[in-house]
């Protein structure tokens, strides 16, 4: 960080250096070479039977699902993606989670970029348009839905969000509510 230019510069290993006004780590927590592996009681007997273990940092190119059963453990992003994409293949998708992940839907649209388009600006101007206003939602954690503001606390965040998804499905009892859609963790 470059406090007198309130600027980001980069050196990256390839040599290559950039600066720039808002950066993203995206690193992850995961050590890629290393993914965690648990111990799963019985998999010796499920592999025994024609079972196949797969972690997603391993993934086969040849893993062929079509027409299998297929149980993704975890609730995070890789089950978030693999879950929807697999199901049109697979005969059978369930995904096992230990408590509700926190997802909330964005519109297929993004009506800055449609904007940016309708006024003839070119590809790049368009991504810097969208790029600082994600910048600026993210920052005011108005991301998805409505916009709440910067002076809303998380509680209150989380408490609007659960109504959001509360008016959803209504058909469903507290109980059934509480156990699908409210996560464990704060």
């Amino acid at each position: 960080w470059n406090t007198s230019q309130a600027r980001w510069s980069l050196q990256c290993q390839d040599g290559s250096s950039f600066t720039c006004n808002f950066l993203y780590g995206c690193t992850g927590y995961f050590e890629h070479d290393k993914p965690f592996e648990p111990e799963f009681p019985g998999a010796d007997r499920f592999r025994a039977n024609g079972g196949i273990l797969v972690h997603p940092q391993k993934w086969p190119e040849d893993l062929d699902y079509t027409g299998k059963r297929v149980a993704v453990i975890g609730s995070g992003a890789t089950a978030i993606t693999l879950v929807p994409s697999m199901a049109g293949k697979a005969k059978h998708v369930t995904m096992v989670q230990r408590s509700p992940t926190w997802i909330l839907p964005v519109p297929n649209y993004d009506i800055t970029a449609g904007s940016a388009l309708e006024d003839g600006v070119g590809l790049e101007e368009m991504h810097r348009r969208v790029r600082e206003r994600r910048a600026e939602e993210m920052s005011n954690g108005d991301f998805a839905g409505p916009p709440l503001g910067k002076d809303i606390s998380l509680e209150e965040r989380s408490q609007t969000y659960l109504k959001w998804v509360r008016d959803l499905v209504p058909h469903l009892s507290d109980a059934e509510f509480q156990k699908h859609f409210v996560p464990k963790y704060k």
